[in-house]
Parts: structure tokens; C-alpha cells; sequence
């Protein structure tokens, strides 16, 4: 009985950490993807201070392609200033 008891813990001990060690990976996966988000949505703010201090249609044309993951609103406050560009540089 007492060899069953034994078993039985031990597999409730390996179970526990096999599930522990899963947990922590998960949580480190997601801060580590969160991470890069981050990244990602400071970068896109940069590239689009980079495209409006131009006055060149063309890099806000390349910006609405590389980042078409920005909000929508924000994509449409481009297109209008990208336009104004368009028409200041094509009479």
C-alpha cells in the first residue's frame, strides 16, 4: 500500500511540474510576443513621423503598405494627408 502511495505522489509530483513548466513557458511566450507587438507598434509610429517629415507621397504610399495592421482611423488620416501630397507635388 504504502509502494502504491508512493507511486501515486510521485506522478502527482511529475504531473504538477510538467504542467508548472508549461504554464511558465506560455506566460514567457506571450511577454515575449507582447514584446515584439510593442516593438513592432513603436516602430510603425516612427516610420510614420520618417514619412510625414518627408512631404513624399510615395514613403506614405510604402507606410499604408507595411503596416496594414494600423487602426483604421489612422490609416485614414494618411490616405487624406498622402492625397494633399499627391496634389501639392502634381498640380
Amino acid at each position: 500500500m504504502i509502494v502504491a502511495e508512493v507511486i501515486a505522489l510521485v506522478a502527482v509530483l511529475i504531473t504538477g511540474g510538467i504542467g508548472t513548466s508549461f504554464v511558465v513557458s506560455l506566460i514567457r511566450r506571450l511577454n515575449r510576443e507582447g514584446d515584439r507587438k510593442l516593438a513592432r507598434a513603436e516602430k510603425m509610429v516612427d516610420d510614420l513621423g520618417v514619412a510625414l517629415r518627408s512631404y513624399d507621397y510615395r514613403q506614405l504610399d510604402d507606410w499604408l503598405v507595411l503596416y496594414p495592421e494600423a487602426d483604421l482611423s489612422m490609416r485614414a488620416h494618411v490616405k487624406i494627408r498622402r492625397d494633399e501630397l499627391y496634389i501639392e507635388h502634381n498640380p
